[in-house]
This record gives structure tokens, sequence and C-alpha cells, in this order.
């Protein structure tokens, strides 16, 4: 029954934590929920719940289930050394209408190039260490997250090759020394396999450099 996966992720996300703290052992944990794409759907606890029909039905249940895990780290007395990081990696589908969610103001949806494809929300979340309550339009990249999490674990990552994302560290980790500036001031936007061979439409689309 695929009503029943939500949960089943999150009951396997807890176990996993439960037995990772219990054995003194860091853990990283990749949690991508599937309902709110297509097909989309939701568990009879979620169904036909919300004023924005099966979308939000879906949407909901995420929430509930992040609620539970967010929940059972402060429940396992590691909330202060747990960091979390909420995003998308894409924006709305558009194909998909109302079922497709928004991207408010912004042009355009998912596989574009335009911001309402690649402009997305991020979230922050680690007491203690990341203000609560810091509102930052400055660019960061879902590529920043390994040089991210390398530099919060304090574990040197390899010097042999060159990599797309730098290290939010100084930008997000304010109350431990961090500036609160994003190392990243320039965005470039390639459209699906990319191949410069087959013209301007699988080319460089366009570079973002700061508010510009």
């Amino acid at each position: 029954n695929i009503t029943n996966v939500p949960s089943w992720y999150t009951n396997n996300v807890l176990s996993f934590i439960n037995a990772s703290v219990s054995a003194k052992e860091k853990f990283f944990v990749y949690m991508a929920f599937h309902q709110t794409h297509h097909p989309q759907f939701a568990s009879s606890m979620f169904f036909n719940t919300s004023q924005r029909g099966m979308f939000g039905d879906a949407e909901a249940e995420m929430d509930y289930n992040l609620g539970k895990i967010m929940d059972y780290l402060t429940t396992m007395g590691v909330e202060n050394e747990t960091f979390v990081f909420f995003s998308s990696d894409n924006g709305p589908s558009l194909a998909r209408e109302t079922r497709g969610g928004t991207a408010g103001p912004l042009k355009c949806g998912k596989g574009t190039t335009w911001e309402g494809g690649q402009r997305v929300p991020g979230l922050a979340w680690m007491p203690g260490k990341v203000a609560s309550g810091r509102v930052s339009r400055q660019m960061g990249s879902t590529l920043d997250m390994f040089p991210t999490i390398a530099e919060l674990v304090d574990k040197p990552i390899p010097t042999d090759r060159y990599y797309d994302g730098y290290s939010m560290y100084d930008w997000l980790f304010t109350e431990k020394g961090g500036n609160g500036k994003s190392k990243r001031d320039t965005f470039y936007y390639w459209p699906k396999d990319p191949n410069p061979n087959k013209g301007w439409q699988q080319s460089l689309h366009a570079v973002r450099v700061n508010q510009w």
C-alpha cells in the first residue's frame, strides 16, 4: 500500500537515529518524501483534510512526519548536536498544475532555468549554532552541503579535485563564530543534459552574480 510509505520512511529513520545514538555513533540521514510528487497520495490520516486538495494533503503529511523526526532528536537528547537542513531540489512541476505546487512571483518551474525552476527556499536548524529567526537572502546551493557538513564535523575533504560547492559554515553558524556571509556570489544556470555542441538550448543559459 503506497499510502503507508511516508510512515514507513519515518519509522525507519527513527530506528536508525535510535541505533546510532545508542551506539554513540554520528549519523547522516538524507530524507526525501515521495508523496508530493506524481503519483500524489496521502494516507487515510491526511486524505481530504486540507483546503489545497491532494497536494495540500501530501504536504501536511510530510510536515507531520518531519515534525516527528525533529521531536525525536530532542527525545534522544541530540538536538544540539544535529544539523538539519530542509530544502527542495527544484521548483514546482507546472505540468501538474494545481497538484504541482507554486513558485509564487517567480517565473516558470521545474525543468527550466528561470528562477521559478531553480530558486527555492532553505531552512537550517541547529540550536546554539544556527541563530533562531534569522532570515538571509544571500545565495546558497545544495551543492554547498557537502563542504559545509565536512567543515561542521571537522573532516578535511580531498584536495586533488575541484568542488562546485562552498562551505556555508560562516554563513549559517553565526553562534559558533560565523560571520553571517555566504561565500557564494555566483550561480550558473545550466539546462538538463547540457551539451554545447547542440546549440544554445543545451548550453549555459544564464549567470547570476550577487543580486543580478
